[in-house]
């Protein structure tokens, strides 16, 4: 059982601050870890988020990496670090994948989130937690999702926390409430297409899955119809991208979900007591439902 979060805003505001309120109101679902994918201004750098886990200063890590970068011919713009996370923002690489190869050798170093527009941050603990090490409550942007994690399947670290990016996508994230059944199978067609997984988590192939379905084309929403054609399980997920996010519940429709539509905002979550803590349903015009299985929507900002 874990908690999933969204909320899609016309126009920029604190959303930071929303998602954490939302979590907030979830996290009786998952207590081992906390995590957001926000969405603010487009940068025309490209920004990388890290977790390092090594015993080397992280004064000393920043040095590796810009070695590192600077034998691919990529230019820096800065380096920063918070604890143990770092952000590197440089310019657009002629391989995105090559560069994430490349950082992800150099020992303890792992890759949170990769865009011009999104920023990942997750760690064990809870939504004030977070908050309080990212500041979070101050992020300005128009849209993001978040999840509050209870550990099944897999160790409690930063890399299995939730959101997931797509691994070779920019600006993509999803998050991930059940389990995919099929995802061995799964992942073995994908790996035989040439892509990578960081971790054994079944949400990080949902990611995947759907950046490639975008990179071919498909909208949004085709990409998530089509997943459910795919996946086999118990399962519903939120997914964004730099303008969009959607969600998608399975044909059996067990996992919990509740929507309050708005006309400048939507929100999205396992339970209506995330949106409650935000939310009202008694303004004019804004609209409360809780998706049926096999439903899919999307909203545009």
């Amino acid at each position: 059982m874990c908690g999933i979060a969204g909320v899609i805003y016309k126009k920029p505001t604190f959303v930071g601050k929303t998602l954490v309120s939302m979590l907030s109101g979830i996290q009786h679902r998952g207590p081992d870890s906390t995590g957001v994918a926000l969405y603010g201004a487009e940068d025309e750098c490209l920004k990388i988020w890290l977790y390092y886990s090594g015993g080397v200063e992280i004064s000393t890590v920043t040095g590796i990496i810009k070695e590192c970068l600077n034998k691919l011919g990529i230019s820096i713009r800065s380096i920063g670090w918070n604890g143990d996370f770092l952000t590197v923002k440089m310019d657009e690489p002629e391989s995105l994948d090559t560069v994430c190869s490349e950082l992800e050798a150099i020992s303890g170093l792992h890759i949170i989130s990769v865009g011009h527009s999104l920023e990942i941050f997750k760690d064990e603990g809870f939504a004030e937690d977070i908050d309080k090490k990212f500041a979070l409550s101050e992020f300005m942007g128009t849209h993001g999702i978040g999840h509050t994690r209870l550990a099944t399947e897999s160790d409690v670290d930063v890399r299995r926390a939730h959101p997931f990016w797509a691994n070779s996508f920019a600006d993509v994230a999803i998050v991930h409430n059940g389990q995919l059944t099929n995802y061995y199978t799964l992942k073995r067609k994908m790996e035989h297409k040439g892509y990578r997984f960081r971790t054994d988590n079944d949400s990080e192939l949902i990611a995947v899955y759907i950046a490639d379905r975008l990179s071919r084309g498909d909208n949004l929403q085709d990409a998530l119809h089509l997943s459910l054609e795919n996946f086999d399980g118990t399962f519903s997920y939120l997914v964004s991208t730099p303008n969009e996010i959607g969600f998608a519940k399975d044909k059996l429709g067990a996992k919990p979900m509740a929507v309050l539509e708005g006309e400048d905002f939507v929100a999205i979550a396992s339970e209506e007591v995330a949106i409650r803590k935000v939310f009202s349903d008694k303004q004019t015009g804004n609209r409360y439902w809780e998706p049926g299985p096999k439903e899919v929507m999307t909203w545009l900002r």
